[in-house]
């Protein structure tokens, strides 16, 4: 009866436009005809109607033509033409159509930016449009583009858009819940995904498409198993399964049902389920988590030497991924995940007593994470306000893709990210001694390295207790207690070198926020007994240690650039006469004066600091300038003072992606910055301090002098215990 109409239909529109040549009788022919299945129809319709007001409508349709026989770029083509004649003609229902289709086909690609790009002009006409289905759509593709690039923050603002819009539609709000029980997996929110997930169940009913049960009884897997509730993961596992599409590749459902059975403690089907997964082939971004999850099948087996093989192919894997990954697909939620296989691998080792397969191992996953940081502080943060939003929040995560673009590359080229033999790290380590803070797993792992050799042990507390601990600190770094705490659970005397020598730090995680100066043992500040180095992993030393020293030119001095920071004027001024420069203040604090530091011995900077889209920036007078900038050039000047608000602040692992560590990275040995700010004049006093106290020729030696005078005057941790010395030397 359909057909017949359809057929009825087409005969109708046909007669009126071959009668009257009305576009608009063109343009119903045309959908008639594409109804009908009459494809090559449609295309010559589209012929005859090219430069007439419904050609724009005729081309959406032409492109779903060209897209269902594989013409993807003549179909992108039509749609692109479509979307900018709706667009010119100011017609939202058919520039939403258009950029519907635009964005999915973006998302087939994996084109993350696109997809972004078309998602917005979808939800923007959408929204003028005001028809609540399209609403809904267009919220929707949204969610999906932000969600694809990490803005975990944009993605949940777009979900409450769409479920605006869904109103009472039961089956428009199973869909917006389905993908919030996604994003609250994200978020690892696991009790609101399991509720979100059960809720669209309820109202979907029956009659939804297969992949719509499948994805939301995966999510309840998941969250059910986190949960501990491993009845409720079974049952959902099961409804899964009986929405399997014959034909269909079975890798997720066997992942999941390995991940079930390893839970319920039957680990030869667990094994057996992995077994056949992999033999499908998988896919790269699965292939990954089936080889961890057998690793810890295997490991709960007793077979350590097959879970460490299965913990390795999965960090292969990993890095083969990254690799090949274009720089808008790199979420910063999934970072730390993908470290994971390094971390199992790490602790097998470590508790096999191979310490030194264990360094190497931490050595790589530092590394990575050295990298994983800049791409972090890109991200955007849950609490950032929403002003504007979409438009605004769309438009920062569009500039984080551009500025990963350029940046990465240059990274990761930098010898401060690329792991060295574990020899030639020991080597370049010689007489002084290190402390590694790896985090593996849900454990804190001190690992101590030099001249005796490698030892690693376990912290007693847990991560979330050395958390815990460090929020103490951070919240009342001037007390006795929370110090005295964090330096039991961190150090023991036996662990660091002989009072008066430096000790060289690789913090890792929540343990990169710590100032270590002002941890107490043995009723003594840190500080009081050791100069101390950041170190981004100790590979960073020793990929420097044969390279000649950075060129020993004129200090330059940049303060105040904007003019409204007089008390950073007079430091710059100051510090200028101590190291014989000549300071650029006001409008001539520029990216060309910057530019001068590229083989400058010291590099002053006394201006205002954050991060933004594009990560880590500065101010100048003629605008904000980043890591991008900085490596590009290279600007690697023998020394960096960041006399500047939190330069060491940063999103992510340790203390990277960081303005400090992006001087780091573009070459410089040693970085002066400060984890948080300190008032202007204290700061003033310190560094002029520093800079007394021989900061340029030794800077590790300077600011410890520099932070015991203020222990010497009663000076609170809160004043001096900011400052921290990062260095590859």
């Amino acid at each position: 009866m359909k057909a017949k109409r359809h057929d009825e239909a087409a005969a109708v529109c046909l007669a009126a436009f071959e009668a009257t040549g009305d576009p608009a009788a063109g343009s119903a022919a045309a959908r008639a005809q594409k109804a009908r299945g009459q494809d090559d129809e449609v295309l010559k319709l589209l012929g005859r109607l090219r430069g007439t007001t419904a050609e724009g409508e005729v081309l959406a349709l032409a492109g779903d033509v060209e897209r269902k026989r594989g013409n993807r770029e003549r179909a992108r083509a039509d749609y692109e033409r479509a979307l900018r004649l709706a667009q010119e003609a100011g017609n939202p229902r058919e520039t939403a159509r258009a950029a519907d289709a635009l964005f999915y086909m973006a998302w087939e690609d994996t084109d993350a930016r696109n997809a972004l790009k078309y998602a917005l002009a979808s939800f923007t006409a959408a929204e003028e449009l005001r028809e609540s289905d399209q609403q809904v759509r267009s919220s929707l593709a949204l969610y999906s583009a932000l969600f694809g690039l990490g803005d975990l923050a944009g993605a949940g603002r777009a979900l409450e858009r769409a479920e605006l819009h869904a109103g009472a539609n039961d089956i428009a709000l199973a869909y917006v819940l389905l993908n919030r029980g996604a994003l609250r997996l994200e978020e690892g929110r696991m009790a609101l995904s399991r509720d979100a997930s059960n809720r669209a169940l309820e109202l979907a009913g029956e009659g939804q498409v297969a992949r719509f049960y499948r994805s939301i009884h995966f999510n309840l897997v998941e969250a059910s198993l986190a949960l501990g509730d491993l009845a409720a993961a079974e049952r959902s596992l099961a409804a899964a399964e009986r929405h399997a599409e014959a034909g269909a590749p079975e890798g997720v459902l066997l992942y999941y049902r390995s991940c079930v059975e390893h839970a319920r403690g039957r680990e030869e089907s667990a094994l057996a389920a992995i077994g056949k997964a992999l033999a499908q082939e998988p896919v790269p971004g699965w292939a990954w988590k089936l080889f961890l999850q057998q690793g810890i099948v295997q490991e709960a087996l007793g077979d350590r030497r097959k879970a460490e093989a299965s913990y390795g192919k999965a960090a292969e894997i990993v890095e083969e991924t990254r690799a090949e990954l274009g720089f808008d697909e790199l979420k910063a939620t999934l970072l730390d995940a993908r470290r994971r296989p390094l971390e199992a691998l790490f602790r097998l080792q470590a508790q096999d007593g191979r310490f030194r397969e264990a360094l190497a191992t931490a050595e790589r996953a530092t590394a990575r994470s050295f990298l994983d940081a800049f791409v972090q502080a890109t991200s955007p943060r849950p609490d950032e306000p929403a002003e504007d939003w979409p438009a605004m929040p769309a438009m920062a995560v569009a500039e984080r893709a551009e500025a990963l673009k350029t940046l990465l590359p240059a990274l990761s080229q930098s010898a401060a990210v690329a792991p060295q033999p574990v020899a030639s790290v020991l080597e370049a380590l010689g007489d002084r001694r290190a402390l590694i803070f790896f985090e593996a797993e849900d454990r804190f792992w001190r690992i101590a390295a030099g001249r005796s050799g490698v030892e690693i042990a376990p912290l007693a507390a847990s991560v979330e207790e050395i958390a815990r601990l460090v929020d103490d600190l951070l919240a009342q770094p001037g007390a006795r207690a929370p110090a005295e705490a964090l330096g039991r659970r961190l150090l023991t005397a036996a662990s660091l070198p002989a009072p008066g020598e430096p000790l060289y730090l690789v913090p890792d995680g929540v343990l990169g926020q710590v100032p270590f100066a002002a941890l107490r043992l043995g009723g003594r500040y840190l500080v009081e007994d050791h100069p101390l180095v950041y170190l981004p992993s100790l590979s960073a030393l020793a990929a420097t240690a044969g390279q000649p020293v950075p060129p020993d030119g004129p200090a330059v001095v940049l303060g105040d650039p904007r003019g409204d920071l007089p008390a950073a004027a007079r430091e710059a001024r100051e510090v200028a006469a101590r190291l014989r420069s000549v300071p650029r203040t006001g409008r001539e604090a520029t990216r060309e004066a910057l530019d001068r530091a590229a083989g400058a011995a010291v590099l002053h900077l006394a201006t205002h600091t954050g991060i933004g889209p594009r990560g880590p920036w500065l101010s100048l007078a003629d605008g904000q300038t980043g890591p991008g900038f900085l490596l590009a050039r290279p600007i690697r000047p023998r020394l960096v003072t960041l006399a500047t608000c939190a330069s060491a602040a940063r999103r992510g692992r340790g203390l990277w992606g960081s303005l400090a560590a992006a001087f780091l990275a573009a070459g410089s040995r040693a970085v002066l910055a400060s984890l948080w700010s300190v008032e202007d004049e204290p700061a003033r006093r310190f560094v002029l301090h520093f800079y007394e106290g021989d900061g340029v020729r030794d800077p590790a030696l300077a600011l410890a002098r520099a932070q015991r005078m203020a222990i010497a005057a009663g000076e609170p941790p809160s004043a001096w215990a900011p400052y921290v010395l990062v260095a590859t030397r």
